[in-house]
């Protein structure tokens, strides 16, 4: 489910597997090579993130505004390690909210984003 996800661009897919896998190798095999250092990286975490809600969407819940905005912040901020399906629906969904390109979203800072990611949010919810 987590790696064969259309949400992954099929080219990118094994890039995605890799840094995922990454850090599980680090600690499986330190006895190895106790001096390796792992850089803490924080696009996993936000992968690791989107992916949670995913698994949560797949088992039937729907996303909430929260969750609605880390997949914003990843097809906005990293679109190409989308399928472009997916950054057409975020696209679709923001066009939805009133904005018609995502240039100004793109400019913000992350507390920005998801400050008005939510806002929009309501908005919608309000319609």
């Amino acid at each position: 489910m987590f790696f064969d996800s259309s949400a992954i661009r099929d080219d990118r897919r094994q890039e995605f597997a890799n840094i995922f896998k990454e850090s599980g190798n680090f600690f499986k095999h330190a006895d190895r090579d106790p001096d390796k250092i792992l850089e803490f990286t924080p696009f996993v975490t936000l992968i690791f993130l989107i992916y949670a809600a995913v698994g949560l969407q797949n088992l039937g819940e729907g996303l909430n505004a929260t969750e609605g905005a880390l997949f914003s912040w990843l097809a906005i901020h990293q679109p190409e390690m989308v399928a472009p399906e997916f950054a057409d629906k975020i696209n679709a969904v923001l066009t939805r909210a009133g904005v018609h390109h995502a240039q100004g979203f793109r400019r913000m800072n992350k507390r920005q984003f998801f400050e008005n990611t939510l806002q929009s949010a309501a908005l919608l919810r309000a319609r």
